[in-house]
């Protein structure tokens, strides 16, 4: 049995509520606004949470209840942006490799990534999942 297998059937008997929308759309800090369209357009369906966290566990994030730790901004962008990302991770004890190799790559390409996508990241497994990815190269 594969870890896939192992989280498929960790999440089989979750089935959300109401309450857990509530839950998933207070944890991304969405505006009063937003929060509002969300519920009266009814864009995260209870049914559709369901069918993707049966369907996908192994990428799902609904269950996390973790903290964010990138909160201030709401995108960083260029050098100085990867820079303050660096000491975000640096202040959670999370230290990333071949700093310099990822700057330079940054002065040549542009960079920008949103607090959202940062906030996705398992950063608690962040080295576990980078083996995992270069094992399967």
């Amino acid at each position: 049995m594969n870890k896939q297998d192992n989280i498929g059937k960790e999440f089989l008997n979750k089935k959300f509520s109401e309450n857990d929308i509530d839950k998933i759309i207070n944890r991304f800090h969405f505006s009063e606004e937003a929060k509002q369209i969300i519920k009266e357009e009814n864009l995260l369906p209870v049914g559709v949470l369901n069918r993707l966290n049966f369907s996908y566990p192994q990428y799902s994030t609904f269950n996390e209840n973790a903290d964010f730790i990138f909160n201030d901004k709401n995108h960083y962008s260029g050098i100085k942006g990867f820079r303050e990302i660096i000491d975000i991770l640096n202040k959670h004890g999370i230290k990333l490799e071949n700093i310099e190799e990822r700057e330079l790559f940054i002065k040549v390409y542009r960079f920008m990534a949103t607090k959202h996508v940062l906030n996705l990241i398992n950063w608690k497994n962040f080295d576990q999942e980078k083996k995992n990815k270069n094992r399967k190269q």
